[in-house]
């Protein structure tokens, strides 16, 4: 049995090597912070269970569960249970850290075990988008909040960027690599005007991202807003919508146009052939 002390090394030793980010202060001193948290809330669950034997998917499927459960939470009225469900959101990475650092224990890791792992934080997202919306039009009775909601998952999760890496890992999978495509008309193509606009989309991607700066800003207003008068959490639930519709939209024009998919297949046909 591992001593709390030996197993938090570990856990901070690997994010620290894969996660340079959280290990300087002076650059990003929230993200240390919060790293440190989710070291030691992790590690208290994986030192509690280390001598168990399961799949490491089920503390995942605890992290994806929270995550749900925060959301109704948050839209119930009563204001103990809001506060369960901004600590819950707030303290979401925990599982997501501790399933990692258990899958690493019992030498259990997978590619599977990896994309579920995305796949939850991905979910945990769209939770607490939607029950930031939910909120907005339980205290406006707004319509418009209604349909933002509609739409938000599907411009988070239905944008062509992504259902196009589907089309292609199939195309990969299932046909012989050579593909006759004129990859000089590609590169063409791809330079012009979207092909610019698409160096800098990573900047735009980054405003108001799922990561703990943004997330915990929104839960402190929110806390703020359930003790008073101040309202203006809505601000970012419209920001990040109008966000996701334009990446959306973008999406849309950019990788239906420019051969981009043909560009992509050949890239990784030559990579496989290497």
């Amino acid at each position: 049995m591992y001593s709390f002390y030996d197993l938090y090394k570990k856990v901070h030793k690997h994010n620290l090597d894969n996660s340079e980010y959280i290990g300087n202060f002076l650059a990003n001193p929230y993200s240390y912070l919060k790293a440190r948290y989710y070291f030691l809330t992790a590690n208290f669950i994986v030192y509690a269970i280390q001598n168990l034997d399961f799949n490491p998917r089920y503390l995942t499927f605890i992290y994806i569960l929270q995550g749900f459960l925060a959301m109704i939470l948050l839209n119930v009225e009563n204001i103990y249970l809001n506060l369960l469900s901004l600590f819950l959101f707030f303290s979401k990475g925990t599982f997501d850290w501790a399933d990692g650092h258990y899958a690493r224990l019992k030498n259990k890791t997978s590619l599977t075990g990896h994309i579920i792992d995305i796949y939850g934080a991905r979910l945990n997202s769209v939770f607490f988008l939607i029950g930031l919306g939910l909120f907005q039009y339980q205290k406006y009775y707004n319509d418009y909040f209604l349909y933002m909601l509609i739409f938000l998952p599907i411009f988070m999760f239905g944008y062509l960027e992504k259902y196009s890496y589907q089309i292609i890992f199939n195309k990969l999978n299932n046909i012989e690599l050579d593909v006759n495509i004129d990859t000089d008309k590609i590169k063409k193509i791809s330079s012009g005007f979207f092909g610019n606009i698409h160096n800098y989309r990573n900047y735009f991607i980054n405003f108001l991202d799922d990561r703990s700066r943004t997330v915990d800003l929104i839960i402190l207003i929110l806390f703020i807003e359930l003790f008073s008068n101040i309202n203006f959490s809505y601000i970012f639930f419209i920001l990040i919508f109008i966000k996701w519709a334009l990446i959306w939209f973008y999406s849309l024009i950019f990788h239906s146009s420019n051969n981009w998919s043909e560009k992509i297949l050949i890239k990784k046909n030559r990579e496989i052939k290497k």
